[in-house]
This record gives C-alpha cells, structure tokens and sequence, in this order.
C-alpha cells in the first residue's frame, strides 16, 4: 500500500515539475522575445551597418553653373527612440550649395524619404568641373543618443563650368590714331572670365 501510494506520488508530483518547467521555458522565451522588440537599438546595433541610406537620382550628383540643380534623399534605416537631426553642408559653396541645411527624422516618419536639393553656383572663373563634397552629419546634441556614433557619409557634387575663355579691346575715342609726329592713342585689353593662372597676351 505505501509503495503503491509513494510510486503514485512521485508520478504526480513528477508530471507537475514537467509542466511547470515547460510553462516556465514557455513564458521565458516569450518575454524574452517581447524584451528584444521593445528594447532600443544600441550604438553598437547601428555600428555595424550605415544607420542612413542616401539614394542620389539618376545615381549621380551633376549641377551646372548656369543655376541647374540636382537632388538625393536620405532615409533611417532603424526606428529611432527620440528625433535623429541631420546637418547637410557643402564643402564649398562658391560651387555648390545645398538645401535644406538640416533634415529632422523623428519615431513617426523615419523610413520616409527627404529629398535634399543641390544647385549650382556661378563662379565666373574659367575652372572647369569641379567636384565639391555635401556632408550629412548627426547632429548627436540634439538626436537619439543611439546615433551618436554613427559615421558621417558624403555626396560627390560635380558641377559643370559655363565660363569661356576670351579678352576684349576697347579703343580710346572709339578708334585708334597716331601721327607721324610721335602723338600716341591707346587701346585696353580686359579678360572676359578670371583665369586660374597667368594669363600673358602678346601686342
């Protein structure tokens, strides 16, 4: 009778400890799963990949100095906890300048698109293309501290010289005369675009 009541016992209180450990590994695993979706991503997290994606039109950043403009977007790749702010400045803006100058993501419309507009300056010097570089930075102060860490990108802008070399001559009096006397008349030489180096005209 007893050994018959003690096997009994141990069977059931055996199955008992099988469905408490089974529901305690249940409700471990779940928790920690739900743990894991409401934890924020670490600085660590977003190390590991850009954070930002930038996506230029037409794959390539091309403005010209006549005025003509370019556009990128840049979009979050990870939900951020609190607003991520943008700064986006021009290397030299006597090339290119770029607007608007901050972009603010916040937790509502972080995987939308803002486009950022490129427009070319005229510099009125025979330069050629020039290539300028548009840096888009956290701004840690005032962004999701998350970000602080995350790395700098850039935008290569080239942009395309509208100036043609050339001189004019201007003649004093609208002609040039001398007399076989010696009297003397002038004329001035003026370079129609600032050259990048010496520019030497022989008369």
């Amino acid at each position: 009778m007893y050994n018959r009541f003690s096997r009994h016992s141990r069977s059931y209180f055996s199955s008992r400890r099988g469905s408490a450990l089974g529901l305690f590994v249940l409700f471990t695993a779940f928790f920690t799963s739900l743990f894991s979706l409401l934890t924020p991503f670490t600085p660590a997290a977003l190390a590991e990949g850009e954070a930002f994606t930038i996506s230029e039109s037409g794959g390539s950043t091309t403005v010209g100095e006549n005025g003509s403009t370019d556009t990128f977007t840049v979009v979050l790749d990870v939900q951020p906890s609190t607003d991520v702010v943008f700064s986006v400045s021009s290397a030299d803006e006597n090339e290119a300048t770029a607007a608007p100058s901050t972009l603010t993501f916040t937790s509502g419309n972080w995987d939308t698109p803002q486009t950022v507009t490129v427009t070319g300056v005229d510099d009125s010097i025979i330069d050629g293309s020039q290539t300028t570089a548009l840096s888009i930075a956290v701004v840690d102060a005032i962004s999701d501290d998350a970000y602080d860490g995350v790395a700098d990108q850039t935008v290569s802008v080239s942009t395309t010289d509208n100036d043609t070399a050339g001189f004019t001559v201007t003649e004093s009096g609208g002609s040039t005369t001398v007399a076989e006397t010696g009297s003397t008349d002038t004329i001035t030489v003026v370079l129609t675009k600032g050259p990048l180096t010496d520019v030497v005209l022989s008369v």
